[in-house]
């Protein structure tokens, strides 16, 4: 369930800070709505891509090249400094949370049986659900208080933790 509270809440934590990010980066606002293009396109293309990935070398080595790929995408969104590397950053981020998005469900199948999946799939859903919406608010106190390059900073440490702790424990 962590694997896929990351990939939501990487969606959408940073919605608070767009007015933000259009003064302090001097960016249009088009341009910062592309960000959110930028991010689902790297979403899209990854769950079309890893999938398969996945199935071939097994779910653990694709988990943690995805983990890996949100932290670098995390990191090079807070360092950006203009548009080109924020839409960069988006973009890989966007590829690792769709990828840990496609295989967190793959890994129910994997590890439940038909009528047990059934029964694990609905908080699964749940936390689709909530996890977009409730990201904003913390997003917005994050930007608050800290700044909008902390939001991006919080998500890669996330990452991280969660790419320590399946490296140790799975």
């Amino acid at each position: 369930f962590l694997l896929m509270v990351g990939s939501m809440i990487s969606m959408s934590l940073y919605a608070p800070s767009l007015p933000v990010l259009e003064t302090e980066l001097n960016i249009s606002p088009k341009l910062i709505q592309m960000t959110v293009v930028c991010y689902f396109f790297g979403f899209c293309i990854s769950q079309l891509c890893y999938g398969p990935i996945a199935n071939y070398y097994g779910r653990r080595p694709v988990i943690i090249f995805s983990l890996i790929v949100c932290c670098i995408g995390s990191v090079a969104v807070a360092l950006s400094d203009g548009w080109p590397y924020l839409f960069i950053g988006r973009f890989i981020q966007g590829i690792g949370s769709g990828t840990l998005y496609n295989t967190s469900r793959a890994l129910l199948c994997d590890v439940y049986e038909r009528h047990e999946l059934v029964r694990m799939q609905m908080p699964l859903s749940m936390t689709v659900l909530v996890t977009p919406m409730v990201a904003p608010l913390f997003g917005g106190h994050i930007e608050h208080y800290l700044g909008w390059r902390h939001s991006f900073w919080f998500l890669g440490s996330y990452f991280l933790m969660l790419l320590i702790v399946y490296v140790i424990f799975f």
